[in-house]
């Protein structure tokens, strides 16, 4: 059984997990103009941008809860049972709610 969570309320990781957001236009930018996104891939097609970018939260990590109920978008499929956090470094991320515990 998940946890329940609700906005405004303190989560802590209960082990090592993921978290992702969208890739803002400056960081697309930055692609673009990188060597890695020159050239085909190994199919003969042409490179796509990244959609995500990735983050590790470390077991014990304590997050504040933006958004509690999220279906969020993961690359090019949709991932339901998640909420939206701020880590401990600003950063407004997605995580999985199986992955935290309610500290309250």
């Amino acid at each position: 059984m998940l946890n329940k969570f609700r906005k405004n309320e303190i989560a802590t990781a209960t082990d090592t997990t993921d978290a992702w957001r969208s890739v803002n236009q400056e960081e697309r930018n930055a692609w673009y103009d990188s060597d890695a996104s020159k050239g085909m891939d190994c199919a003969g097609e042409s490179k796509l941008p990244p959609l995500d970018t990735y983050f590790d939260v470390e077991g014990g990590t304590i997050v504040h809860i933006l958004k509690a109920r999220v279906k969020a978008r993961r690359g090019y499929r949709f991932v339901s049972n998640c909420m939206e956090v701020m880590l401990p470094s600003g950063e407004a991320v997605y995580v999985e709610k199986a992955n935290f515990a309610s500290v309250i």
